[in-house]
């Protein structure tokens, strides 16, 4: 398992990732938002959320003023679930807190991260039955999502990064991986999301699953986790 710390108390656990190259995306019929497939390669030392960032985590910056109002759970229960009902922005604004708090380099990761941090060094999972929480993926299955780190980590000790919730990343939201690149730091209207979650069937609880969203769009199944850049 790769190494791991955390910056503060109450702060998400951290695992450093390897550098590397691997070809992001895949050619899937009726899928062509996932191709497509390139070259991505991953060359500054970056540590990623070993989970989604939970609702207690978040607890911490609106308790501190570095986010605005505790999102709404469903009744679902909070502590370590998975926040959601979170923008964009809100995500942004927590990775923004963490890195004031701690003084190191906090953000949402990239598209190109993420994925490589979801494929775990290994080939994508066949068979998510019983490994993931989507849609009738498992027996204990019931529409809402479950507290991280409750199914098997991935190659990189990471879990949930299929299913669960959807995850916010950095990247404008681009129609196919060919299309002309948008700085993350532009202005754009729509966000990369990525992950699947458990309202989705298993065939989208893939590394490789990406789907744009409005910045301002909020739901039942959409949260984050956090990278830090390591020096």
């Amino acid at each position: 398992m790769l190494e791991s710390f955390h910056d503060c108390d109450g702060c998400p656990e951290m695992v450093e990732l390897p550098v590397g190259h691997f070809i992001m995306g895949r050619d899937v019929q009726d899928r062509e938002e996932e191709g497509p497939p390139v070259q991505a390669a991953i060359e500054e030392p970056i540590a990623i959320g070993r989970t989604e960032v939970t609702f207690d985590e978040y607890a911490l910056c609106v308790e501190e003023g570095g986010c605005a109002e505790m999102p709404f759970d469903r009744r679902w229960g909070m502590g370590s679930r998975p926040v959601i009902y979170v923008t964009w922005q809100d995500a942004m604004d927590y990775a923004a807190w963490l890195a004031e708090k701690t003084g190191k380099p906090y953000r949402l990761p990239t598209e190109a991260e993420w994925e490589f941090a979801a494929r775990g060094g290994r080939p994508a999972l066949r068979n998510v039955e019983g490994r993931v929480n989507c849609y009738k993926c498992w027996e204990g299955w019931s529409h809402k999502s479950e507290p991280v780190a409750q199914f098997p980590p991935n190659g990189f000790g990471l879990y949930d990064m299929l299913g669960n919730v959807m995850e916010w990343t950095m990247d404008c939201w681009r129609p196919r991986h060919d299309a002309p690149f948008i700085p993350p730091s532009a202005e754009c209207a729509e966000r990369t999301r990525k992950g699947g979650s458990w309202y989705f069937k298993p065939s989208v609880a893939t590394p490789t699953y990406r789907y744009g969203a409005k910045v301002q769009h909020k739901g039942y199944d959409i949260g984050f986790r956090v990278v830090v850049g390591l020096e």
